[in-house]
């Protein structure tokens, strides 16, 4: 996801919803073109380390996921 990112190429992926504040899940969230930002530092989010910021590229939303939540990457199922 960084290579593609940094070289301007954007991918898809899919994940597990969660909002860490609520601690809830909407289900499964599929983007279909994005690209990755900046990491977010520690002092900004206390799970930076596992929080992965990226900008939708259909909806022009930034956004983040949590690393541990990732289902799939290009059509590719992740397993652990």
């Amino acid at each position: 996801m960084r290579r593609l990112s940094a070289e301007g190429i954007s991918f898809s992926f899919s994940f597990m919803s969660y909002n860490s504040h609520s601690r809830t899940s909407d289900g499964v969230v599929e983007v279909r073109k994005a690209r990755l930002r900046s990491r977010t530092k520690r002092e900004h989010h206390r799970y930076a380390e596992i929080v992965e910021g990226y900008l939708n590229k259909d909806t022009g939303e930034p956004r983040n996921f949590y690393h541990p939540l990732l289902l799939t990457f290009n059509g590719a199922k992740i397993e652990l």
